[in-house]
């Protein structure tokens, strides 16, 4: 306690070098240590992701995955998802980075640095504004930085809610810096804010009316301004709740809230180990460390929520304080009385989410709470001439340095995982498919099941042709939907099965078509002709269902290869060169929509084409009367072993 008063600082100030009890520093006048602090934790928030290929977080990675499709492209649900009035901002940030050609992997940097950076700004904002002592606000910034690392942040945000949280916090700082000043906030940054938070989320409501429902009761000068924004966010979610195919009922919406004092208790006795349990479900990995530290943030966090309700008077006493005190308060009570919804319409982990969105406000009122309250203690003076932050800061920064390194180390596995998926579906030789997945839950740990949405997007995956549908393609009315998925498509639907697997992925496909292999031996000879009715060199199937592989020399020494499947149009090879009075090894696969040609083991033609029957091979005639090709080849060809 006497550590505490030392520190504290207020009526009965203690000569603690490097404190004095002045009104705070202005914002951008920095001490030395709250200059060291910021840097340090600058460092720490921004290095670590551009150390791994992706940050680890499940539903940001899936989000990323699914939203990353070139633009350009015909299908996807970046290119047709239907236009909201909500639930959008998220698709337009990645499609302007496709657009400048950032990938998935710098997208999960950058969405990582707005939260970050987002809730980091404001954590600094407001303890330089309300905490007079400069070690002790340095120390504390650096402790806060990061703050928002907690069980619903490593699950992945959900990001269009966590970024409505970014501009939710940015909007408590402008106005309480505003309010601090007493002058009017800038108007337009605040409308601006509201609204980007409506286009993230819908549930980014509440959130909004309760913040400006209490700076219109708390802070006389901003009235109109927050009455204004109120009816406008209130206007706005009106218009949601008319448009979107998800919208729920008011009287479900009112399952989000349970007053009793039971579930109130449960709540709050959960606070004390949901992260540690959250980061230990999705990461597959205790990590003592950042469970603990995520559990200080926590007990800081009940510790406000304590400090505003036992000493609410002394608090509210203090004027400068009403506006953060309330707004604590009212951010708590949506935590409280929040359920979790497993199943339906109702947002799952809404208590959680209220706990994790409003971060940077609640540890930072914890802080100045406890330093308001300190300040009135009556107790021995101490003096402190050595300047205790800086050791306290370097034992700080190896702990961040430690938290972050452990959870962005998960982000090699996300690469090693991606990689071997692709393997796989690569040795399964699949192209121009629509490949739908289950057994997503024998996926293990279970960020590790964010890798499978990356797959919609990899280039390589393009490259093939193949479209990915994912398990949130296949619910009710979503804005994800891939049409073809809903309607006939004359391309193969396979179905990849995951198997249990832990640390990685092992996966096979289900539903392929296996190409039929067609090897000969065949000397082309000089009499092939140039034009016309082709030499068949293979035939399967039977009329009105047959394919027929002929072949044309359009110039001496040059071979056109050519598909006839009955009832389609046929294609052609590129020409390739032979030796007429040569022996040559034919290799040709047909089936899975596909042909492939390899003449000595080189491939002279791969595509994609509608295929026929496979049945009754005959090798050098044409015995099912094909139009395209004369009746034999006049060179040789006979199959080989």
């Amino acid at each position: 306690m006497l550590i505490l008063h030392g520190v504290m600082g207020g009526v009965h100030p203690c000569r603690v070098r490097g404190y004095t009890s002045r009104a705070p520093l202005h914002p951008m006048e920095f001490s030395r240590d709250t200059r060291l602090a910021i840097a340090a934790s600058l460092a720490i928030l921004v290095v670590p992701p551009f150390l791994t290929p992706f940050a680890p977080f499940h539903d940001s990675l899936a989000v990323i995955g699914l939203q990353s499709y070139p633009p350009r492209l015909s299908y996807g649900p970046t290119h047709y998802y239907v236009f909201q009035l909500t639930y959008i901002l998220h698709h337009l940030i990645s499609r302007l980075c496709m657009d400048i050609g950032i990938g998935a992997a710098g997208q999960s940097r950058l969405y990582y640095l707005i939260h970050a950076l987002g809730y980091f700004a404001v954590t600094v904002g407001l303890l330089t504004r309300f905490v007079a002592h400069e070690r002790l606000r340095a120390v504390t910034i650096l402790l806060g930085a990061l703050a928002f690392m907690d069980g619903m942040f490593v699950l992945g945000g959900p990001i269009p809610f966590s970024i409505a949280g970014v501009l939710l916090m940015l909007s408590v700082l402008a106005i309480s810096e505003a309010s601090e000043t007493e002058r009017l906030p800038n108007r337009a940054l605040l409308a601006a804010l509201a609204l980007m938070g409506m286009l993230c989320h819908p549930f980014a409501a509440p959130f909004f009316l309760a913040l400006y429902a209490v700076n219109f009761l708390v802070t006389r000068r901003q009235r109109a301004l927050s009455a204004a924004i109120f009816l406008g966010v209130a206007a706005y979610s009106v218009l949601i709740s008319r448009d979107s195919p998800e919208s729920v009922s008011s009287g479900q919406l009112w399952q989000l809230f349970d007053p009793n004092l039971p579930h109130l208790w449960h709540n709050f006795v959960e606070a004390t180990g949901f992260d540690a349990n959250y980061i230990r479900l999705t990461l597959g990995d205790p990590l003592p460390l950042v469970s603990a530290y995520a559990n200080a943030i926590a007990a800081l966090k009940l510790l406000g929520a304590l400090l505003s309700v036992i000493y609410f008077q002394r608090l509210w006493s203090r004027p400068r304080l009403r506006l953060l005190l309330a707004l604590n308060l009212a951010f708590l009570a949506m935590f409280a009385t929040g359920v979790d919804v497993q199943n339906g319409w109702i947002l799952a982990q809404w208590p959680w989410r209220v706990w994790s969105v409003t971060n940077p406000l609640m540890y930072s009122f914890a802080i100045i709470a406890a330093v308001e309250l300190g300040s009135t203690l009556k107790l021995p003076k101490l003096e402190i001439r050595a300047n205790w932050a800086l050791p306290a800061m370097a034992v700080l920064v190896v702990l961040l340095a430690t938290v972050q390194y452990q959870i962005f180390a998960k982000g090699r596995m996300i690469q090693s995982t991606l990689d071997h998926l692709k393997a796989t579906v690569a040795a399964s030789g699949i192209h121009n498919a629509l490949v739908s997945w289950n057994g997503a839950k024998n996926i293990n740990p279970y960020f590790l099941r964010s890798v499978p949405y990356l797959m919609f997007s990899d280039p390589d995956m393009i490259a093939r042709n193949l479209i990915f549908v994912a398990d949130w393609h296949t619910g009710g009315r979503h804005n994800t939907h891939i049409p073809e998925l809903n309607f006939p498509s004359p391309r193969p639907r396979l179905t990849m099965e995951f198997l249990p697997s832990q640390g990685t992925i092992n996966a096979v496909i289900h539903g392929m078509e296996l190409p039929a292999h067609y090897p000969m031996t065949v000397r082309f000879g000089a009499r092939i002709p140039a034009t016309g009715a082709g030499e068949p060199i293979l035939t399967t199937g039977k009329p009105g269902d047959a394919n027929i592989v002929f072949v044309l020399s359009p110039s001496p020494g040059q071979a056109v290869l050519y598909l006839d499947a009955w009832g389609s149009p046929w294609t052609a090879s590129p020409p390739f060169a032979i030796d007429p009075k040569r022996e040559y090894k034919l290799d040709v696969w047909l089936g899975g929509h596909r042909i492939k040609a390899q003449l000595d083991g080189v491939t002279v033609w791969e595509r994609d084409t509608p295929v026929g029957s496979l049945e009754n091979p005959v090798y050098g005639r044409n015995p099912v009367g094909g139009t395209m090709a004369s009746a034999t080849f006049s060179g040789t060809v006979t199959p080989a072993p």
